[in-house]
């Protein structure tokens, strides 16, 4: 299934990049929004491609306004337009998606003019005859390929054609003015020189990681020896019952040890749980998956000391009311099965995280002191990968204002603790040649090598240039995530297109 996220919704997207530098920001980010609400009188609609089976269609709504396709109206020039930059594109083995793409975009933009059109009419503003005739002289459907006001386009117009243009573009005005007011910035001179101290020096730098799933074979080998009921398993079949019925739970567990009805038929007609349709079987559980179910490990000591065959008392559990029976075991753990060696070390990294870290901060320990002298030397003779990140500024919670480890570091090892004030705090306070202290990953550790300094100040020169535009984008892109996550929007999108658009398509 195609992804549903917002980022594709059109208005937020710059199409004419040459003019951006040649414009005022504030005019641009107007005009942004107000391309698609005229486009409809540029484009050639692609007419009678991926008709739904009705006219109108009702998808949802915003704010008690519905999210409608109808001939002519917004959601179906958005449709009209959208398929038209796809024809000719269009794969027989990805057909279906496109669609699902081309509609998604159309109600995406659709919610998004919705809610800033709600913005347009709660403004109370007033356009006036004078504003609308100034851009209809300037651009729109009657500039001809020069640019040029084209006297002869707008006497070839009919009068009610005329009207609608002069309303979509009343429309249009009053709906750029009030973009302009939400997405407009204010910053000062001052703001932007900070931005660009923060990213006045980038280090660079090599490291090599101990991930905690490298806790050698033989120490967990060792572990479950001295463990070994952790890891004995049971062959069982469970029951779950609803904890919001102890009557009906006391029932079924009475038939059930009475004979009067089959465990297996018990399962599949009342268990909650996904190994119901299987009769409750649910395969071989280690004492210590088990024990997860209960609050203490009385209870699992009893149904381990069951035989074959035999049905557990009923007990109240972290999913409910659970009955289990024994089928087959108790058996020892398999330590030549590379699968139950993985298995215990995943036990033993999320319950004896203490002893697995420990160990391997010695690992780590051990490879710095002898990295100082030669890092590369040091992770050869270690059977260690080096992985690289090229020159980045500190940049806490990688802002999108500075470079950040998500593009500089390939591997994403020193991405992953972008939002660590004390790993990077390490990480940066390690001067060049020098090797850093132990950095902690959370599932790993970390020693890097500072490679160098760089002196990017003037690589931040432009900054004041996009500063601006930054800024409204991210405001643009908070605003739309704030739109498909309000209450305000009924979502009926995906029902609506399967069971009316995809199956006419």
């Amino acid at each position: 299934m195609p992804s549903e996220k917002q980022d594709n919704v059109k208005e937020f997207k710059n199409t004419k990049e040459d003019h951006k530098k040649k414009k005022n920001i504030t005019w641009f980010l107007g005009a942004l929004f107000l391309i698609l609400t005229v486009a409809v009188f540029v484009l050639s609609p692609l007419a009678g491609v991926f008709s739904p089976s009705s006219s109108s269609l009702v998808f949802g709504e915003y704010d008690g306004t519905p999210i409608e396709y109808a001939y002519g109206n917004y959601f179906y020039e958005q449709q009209q337009n959208i398929a038209a930059s796809w024809d000719g594109d269009l794969s027989s083995d990805t057909y279906q998606w496109e669609i699902y793409q081309i509609w998604k975009q159309a109600f995406d933009n659709t919610v998004i003019n919705t809610a800033i059109m709600n913005q347009v009419e709660q403004s109370g503003l007033f356009v006036t005859d004078s504003a609308i005739d100034s851009y209809l002289l300037t651009q729109g459907p009657y500039i001809d390929e020069n640019g040029n006001f084209s006297a002869e386009a707008y006497n070839g117009t009919s009068d009610s054609q005329k009207q609608v243009i002069r309303d979509s573009v009343k429309d249009s005005i009053a709906y750029q003015t009030v973009v302009n007011d939400m997405f407009s910035s204010i910053y000062s001179e001052k703001e932007i020189e900070y931005i660009k101290s923060l990213a006045a020096e980038e280090k660079a730098f090599k490291y090599v990681v101990f991930p905690l799933s490298d806790y050698p074979e033989e120490r967990v080998l060792s572990y479950a020896q001295a463990n070994l009921m952790n890891f004995t398993e049971l062959d069982i079949s469970l029951i779950t019952l609803s904890a919001d019925d102890e009557a009906a739970a006391n029932s079924i567990y009475a038939d059930i040890k009475s004979g009067a009805v089959l465990f297996e038929d018990a399962a599949k007609n009342n268990s909650t749980d996904s190994y119901a349709e299987n009769g409750g079987d649910a395969g071989w559980f280690s004492f210590n998956d088990l024990a997860q179910f209960f609050e203490n490990e009385d209870a699992v000591h009893t149904i381990f000391s069951l035989g074959a065959g035999e049905v557990s008392d009923l007990y109240e559990t972290a999913y409910g009311y659970s009955i289990i029976r024994v089928n087959d075991g108790p058996r020892m753990p398999d330590l030549t099965d590379p699968d139950k060696i993985d298995s215990i070390r995943t036990y033993m990294i999320g319950n004896e995280t203490e002893l697995v870290t420990n160990y391997m901060t010695q690992q780590a320990e051990a490879f710095a002191a002898q990295a100082a002298g030669d890092f590369d030397a040091a992770a050869a003779t270690s059977s260690l990968d080096i992985h690289e990140a090229s020159s980045t500024p500190l940049n806490f919670n990688s802002s999108t204002f500075l470079k950040s480890f998500a593009y500089t570091d390939a591997d994403q090892y020193l991405a992953s603790i972008g939002s660590d004030e004390a790993a990077l705090k390490a990480l940066y306070s390690t001067d060049p040649q020098q090797v850093s202290p132990i950095i902690s990953l959370g599932d790993g550790l970390l020693v890097a090598y500072c490679t160098e300094v760089v002196d990017a100040t003037d690589s931040m020169d432009t900054l004041s240039l996009y500063y601006p535009y930054m800024v409204q984008q991210i405001l643009q892109q908070e605003y739309t995530d704030q739109v498909f996550a309000s209450d305000k929007l009924t979502d009926n999108f995906m029902q609506i297109f399967f069971a009316e658009v995809l199956q006419n398509s």
